[in-house]
């Protein structure tokens, strides 16, 4: 607090102790008469979650009939910087001027908030004006609320866990000095990952994936909202398995009877690039077309083969296309030189991981699925 008074002529203003608060001060004298001015800043407080508040005064005692003039102007400032000012001034002997300053925090965001006040008052017996000086409030560091949990889960086709893959993520909300029950909101773009959540209000929100991240970037944001007062934003990847990779030197086309057996192998990778390891897996077929039938007029016997579905603690991908013991063609071993007698196919053939039941799960390959005379090709 400041404290100033004033004979005729101005004084240095001083620091004092009024009570139990410390302003500027001054006084002065006018026909014999003196006046006491007192200058000071609040500390600034929290009002509410998205509110800050403080106050600069100007007051005066002494002979307070004398016709004074009270003023103070304040500058509510953010690290440093003003984001607000105001001004009054009382004309009523006696009484104080107050600039009471209250910001949002809300665009204005997390950081040291507080108040700086210049203190005057004049007198007209003099015609002359005291100033009494400048007074700087307590600080008040704000930081914005916080969400955490896993900032990267899956995207499983509408699985939620598969073999330690999940497809949810627990996130806890920390106030940080905001009071209530958070509400949550979640932003994406056009294309890329999604959430819903289990709750709104709440503190603890379960947020389960709806659609995968447009590759590997953070494109959901997640905010937690006290009052007003928006969390930093908790920036998450929905990451999916997504690319199956033939292994070196396959397909391998192997004698089988009297027929054959065409094995592939695949590498399983996601949209980061990493191997996804030890996914549950199983294959779908789609339409099914008697090629034989199409170039002979003779339906072919092989028969349709049932879907398979494996557990494998690798990130390896297999199927196998084989026929033997059929006789309408009869199947034949694979040579040097391979046949180009096609006897089915079914398209789309789909493999699925994340499950091992048909209809779920995520589909990471399809194509059409072929039957030769002599060996079998994903074409």
């Amino acid at each position: 607090m400041l404290t100033t008074n004033a004979a005729g002529l101005a004084h240095a203003a001083r620091i004092c102790f009024l009570g139990l608060l410390w302003a500027v001060c001054a006084s002065a004298q006018c026909q014999q008469e003196t006046v006491n001015g007192y200058g000071f800043s609040s500390t600034s407080i929290r009002l509410d979650s998205n509110h800050v508040q403080a106050y600069g005064q100007s007051w005066t005692a002494g002979d307070i009939y004398l016709q004074v003039t009270t003023n103070v102007e304040s500058w509510q400032q953010l690290n440093g910087s003003t984001i607000s000012v105001g001004y009054n001034g009382s004309n009523n002997p006696g009484s104080t001027a107050q600039v009471t300053l209250t910001t949002q925090l809300d665009p204005n965001g997390a950081g040291s908030y507080n108040i700086y006040s210049s203190h005057w008052f004049y007198w007209a017996c003099e015609s002359y004006t005291q100033n009494l000086g400048n007074t700087m409030g307590g600080g008040l560091f704000v930081s914005r609320p916080t969400i955490s949990g896993a900032a990267a889960f899956w995207w499983l086709g509408g699985v939620l866990a598969d073999e330690g893959y999940y497809a949810q993520s627990g996130l806890t909300a920390s106030a940080m000095g905001a009071s209530g029950t958070p509400s949550w909101s979640a932003s994406t773009v056009t294309g890329g990952g999604a959430v819903s959540m289990s709750c709104n209000p709440c503190s603890y929100n379960v947020v389960t994936s709806t659609a995968p991240s447009n590759g590997c970037v953070a494109d959901v944001a997640v905010r937690a909202n006290y009052g007003g007062f928006n969390s930093a934003p908790f920036n998450m990847t929905i990451v999916r398995p997504s690319t199956m990779t033939l292994s070196q030197s396959y397909p391998k086309d192997n004698l089988d009877g009297p027929g054959y057996q065409t094995i592939y192998q695949w590498t399983l990778t996601d949209t980061c690039g990493n191997q996804d390891t030890g996914l549950d897996q199983h294959e779908e077929f789609g339409s099914w077309t008697d090629d034989y039938y199409a170039s002979t007029g003779v339906h072919n016997n092989w028969g349709q083969p049932a879907p398979i579905a494996r557990e494998t603690p690798d990130a390896s991908c297999y199927d196998s296309i084989g026929a033997y013991g059929f006789t309408t063609p009869v199947p034949t071993n694979p040579g040097s030189t391979l046949s180009g007698v096609t006897v089915m196919h079914d398209t789309s053939w789909r493999y699925v991981v994340g499950s091992l039941s048909q209809g779920q799960g995520i589909t990471v390959h399809s194509d059409t699925q072929q039957w030769y005379l002599d060996h079998g090709r994903h074409q």
